[in-house]
């Protein structure tokens, strides 16, 4: 039942001695994750699914489950070693439910088996129970030897994240799955929505392995897998994405784990890794812990100025060691925090920045997204194609697309969909390799309006843990007049916000946009965390908003938006959840345990030209810039327009940010223009296979504002 609980006993004996003889191991290494003979060895996809091999099949079933009432008389009839499976095509409503599954039996789906041309994605079993208390939707305390495997299983909060790192809702202590008992294994399932913990391990001994988790972000908790008092667990080959702590345990001095083969992407709000120490167990970190070959694409400092990617709070018992990782941040320091101290624990062999580690680049998958068109009218049907994507030693075994309006994900390399509401979308696809690595390309979609009228289009999102109504509101404000707002109570997650401004923008020239957090009413220092809004993505259809994503250019200056306060205690930053990608958003936030006065507020302030027509983003101030054909074997065309004489610069980067190539540096009037990469270098040397970056700037010689782009460019001989 517990195929590698042998494994797990024998790590619990010898964790000790493995630590202490880290310290004799020569540290000059250079292998890192996924690396030679260390290139994911478990035999199974990161993540689980398509080509999980060590699926259920449900022919050797003893249930067969369709619908509610035949899961819970299955649980209550199922003896140990028995195996109870639920059709890969149905969709259980569990609200209101805590199943208990009993001591020795499997509870499976298929998630990932391919029949023909068709992935099964496994059976869904969710709750929509978003009451504040203790649910788990499964408990293991009727014995031991469980395993849960090839299920979706989806929390209360199964809003889409996907617009960035903040998503935060209403604080709720939700559980996936809450062990109780020993030897318990989860594996190729996918978890996302819940509030605490997607799997929680108890006083008890437990395998978590090759599962996709995501979206869980609630305030001070938001875990993907935690270890709690006195337990001990292997946690493997997992794929975590906008959890706010991918792996945590508490500061039991009892409690023990090795987190191994795992990957964190760009988007976890505070750390990869979380190693608690309580005070009352002596400022203790736990008994052991061991963090070896895993990747951590958080950049560290994200939300809290504590932000890390491995965060180890006391001193551990026995040890802590942290090894072999390739941890996006720059170095040691950015990446690891040890708040006690280095006693009993050891760092080395890990690799540090955004670039791979040598040789790697030929092993990475790639993902090129591409759409039939990029603008146009509501409703804006788009194709949207992931076929230039691939994998350099294998294959891409499935993709994903978000469609950046949290609705529901596609999971095909095709897929067509329509934009019904007026707004920017910054769609994403992501592509998972036969080895489990994933890798993401965003586009932006314009959708405009079918008519002449005036749109402010805007994605908001605040996180506030508190029912007090009346004290706090967000705001959008065109000349001073209120043209939109909402109460903040009661984390709402992202809200798209689309209004018809015609009758306060129809004759003028120039009109003042605002994004407002204001204080209504006087507010009395309290205790809960402070308050937060987030602004993404701003479009006046017809007006011309500068950078309303806050996504490219560095400073005040490029960000166009004028910041003021009224209060101390009010602040504005500009945030980053994706540096790659560019995915940002602008936080204003305020420190709620400080009193706040009716009519304070922070803002941000533009002022927009109106003009006769709208100028899409992808084509802002009348210029355009992309790549064709892209990947190329040869040679690439670099096509770009301007409106106005400009001086222009092209040039090619590599992953580490180093110059490659300059392509053009020079002054250009307005018009159509094109200049070529043959893939070699200044010094006419042939590059490297891999990926570049190609960036476009356009200056303005007289007026207008500076434009910059920059563009992944595949290089293939």
């Amino acid at each position: 039942m517990f195929k590698r609980m042998r494994e797990f006993r024998l790590f619990r004996k010898a964790c000790l001695v493995v630590c202490c003889s880290l310290m004799l191991i020569y540290l000059g290494s250079t292998e890192c994750p996924y690396t030679g003979a260390e290139w994911n060895p478990t035999g199974n996809p990161i993540g689980g699914g398509p080509g999980y091999s060590d699926s259920v099949r449900h022919q050797n079933a003893d249930y067969y489950v369709t619908n509610k009432g035949e899961l819970i008389a299955a649980l209550a009839g199922a003896n140990s070693q028995d195996i109870i499976y639920v059709d890969d095509n149905v969709e259980i409503n569990l609200t209101g439910d805590e199943l208990t599954i009993p001591g020795g039996v499997t509870l499976a789906s298929g998630r990932g088996r391919v029949l023909g041309d068709t992935i099964s994605w496994g059976a869904l079993l969710y709750t929509d129970d978003v009451n504040d208390h203790a649910l788990e939707l499964f408990t293991t305390s009727a014995g031991d030897g469980i395993r849960i495997t090839g299920l979706r299983i989806r929390g209360p909060h199964h809003y889409r994240a996907g617009r960035n790192v903040f998503a935060f809702s209403t604080l709720n202590k939700s559980f996936g799955i809450f062990a109780w008992h020993d030897e318990l294994e989860v594996d190729n399932c996918e978890f996302w929505g819940w509030g605490n913990s997607a799997i929680y391990y108890s006083a008890v001994s437990g395998y978590a392995h090759h599962n996709y988790i995501h979206e869980g972000q609630n305030y001070g908790q938001g875990l993907g897998i935690t270890i709690g008092h006195y337990g001990e667990a292997i946690i493997e080959a997992n794929l975590f994405d906008f959890i706010r702590e991918n792996i945590a345990s508490v500061g039991d001095t009892n409690t023990s784990w090795e987190a191994r083969y795992n990957i964190g992407l760009e988007h976890a709000a505070e750390h990869n890794f979380d190693r608690h120490g309580w005070p009352s167990d002596g400022g203790f970190g736990g008994k052991k812990t061991l963090i070896h070959h895993n990747t951590s694409r958080n950049f560290g400092n994200l939300l809290v100025t504590t932000g890390k990617s491995v965060r180890i709070r006391g001193m551990p018992v026995q040890c802590c060691s942290i090894y072999n990782n390739w941890l996006y941040a720059s170095d040691s320091i950015s990446a690891i925090r040890l708040w006690a101290g280095d006693t009993n624990c050891f760092i080395f062999n890990n690799h540090f920045g955004v670039g791979p580690p040598s040789g790697l680049d030929s092993r990475l998958p790639i993902a090129l997204a591409h759409a039939d068109i990029d603008s146009g009218t509501v409703p804006l049907a788009v194709s949207f194609i992931g076929a230039g994507s691939f994998d350099p030693d294998g294959r891409i075994a499935w993709c994903e697309w978000d469609f950046g309006d949290n609705s529901n994900t596609i999971r095909k390399g095709r897929a067509s969909y329509t934009f019904d509401e007026i707004g920017v979308y910054n769609v994403r696809l992501t592509v998972h390799d036969d080895d489990g690595i994933p890798d993401s390309d965003f586009l932006h979609i314009i959708a405009a309006p079918s008519n002449d009228s005036f749109y402010i289009s805007a994605w908001v999102n605040d996180r506030y843990h508190s029912s007090d109504t009346g004290f706090f509101f967000k705001q959008i404000l065109i000349n001073d007049n209120v043209v939109w707002e909402d109460d903040i109570a009661e984390c709402e997650g992202w809200v798209h916000v689309v209004k018809n401004v015609t009758e306060y923008i129809v004759d003028h020239d120039s009109v003042a946009i605002t994004c407002r957090l204001r204080c209504r009413k006087d507010y009395a220092a309290g205790t809960i965390d402070e308050l937060q809004t987030y602004w993404d993505d701003i479009a006046l259809f017809w007006g011309n908003i500068q950078n309303g994503d806050f996504e490219t250019g560095s400073g005040k200056a490029a960000m166009h938006w004028y910041y003021s306060e009224s209060n101390v205690w009010f602040h504005g930053t500009w945030t980053s959840a994706d540096v790659r990608s560019g995915n940002r958003a602008y936080r204003m936030f305020f420190y709620t345990n400080h009193n706040c006065n009716a009519g304070q507020y922070a803002e941000i302030t533009q002022t927009v030209s109106v003009g006769a027509m709208y100028i899409p983003q992808s084509d802002r101030q009348n210029r355009v810039f992309y790549i064709y054909p892209n990947p190329t074997m040869k040679e690439a065309a670099i096509i770009y327009q301007t409106s106005v004489r400009s001086d222009i610069s092209v040039r090619i980067y590599d992953t580490n940010g180093r110059l490659v190539k300059t392509l053009l540096d020079k002054t250009q009037e307005s018009g159509f223009y094109e200049t070529h990469w043959d893939g070699r270098d200044n010094h006419s040397r042939n590059v490297a296979n891999g990926i570049y970056f190609c960036k476009f700037i356009a200056e303005p010689i007289d007026t207008g504002e500076k434009y910059s782009e920059t563009k992944k460019v595949v290089f293939l001989r």
